[in-house]
């Protein structure tokens, strides 16, 4: 996957819980059970929205390992490098 597409996807992904965090506050929540991050919607700090992120990102990486996990062959390991022929070695 490209680095692009997940940032973008992050990106989106934090603004969807950054919504839900304002509307559930405008319906009386409290901030400190509404958003783990801390993130306030409508005050909001760098520091606050990227740790938002980070927790957005976590999440997302956990869901992209299980979708290729349940897509990859049973036995099978990742490979970061090329493959070695079984000859070769």
């Amino acid at each position: 996957m490209r680095g692009t597409l997940v940032r973008n996807e992050i990106q989106r992904r934090g603004s969807d819980e950054a919504a839900r965090i304002k509307d559930l506050l405008a319906l009386g929540k409290r901030l400190s059970a509404v958003s783990p991050s801390g993130f306030d919607p409508d005050r909001p700090i760098f520091t606050d929205w990227q740790r938002l992120l980070e927790l957005v990102a976590r999440d997302y990486s956990k869901e992209l390992a299980a979708t290729q996990a349940e897509t990859r062959p049973v036995g099978s390991v990742p490979s970061r490098s090329k493959e070695v022929p079984a000859t070769a070695l």
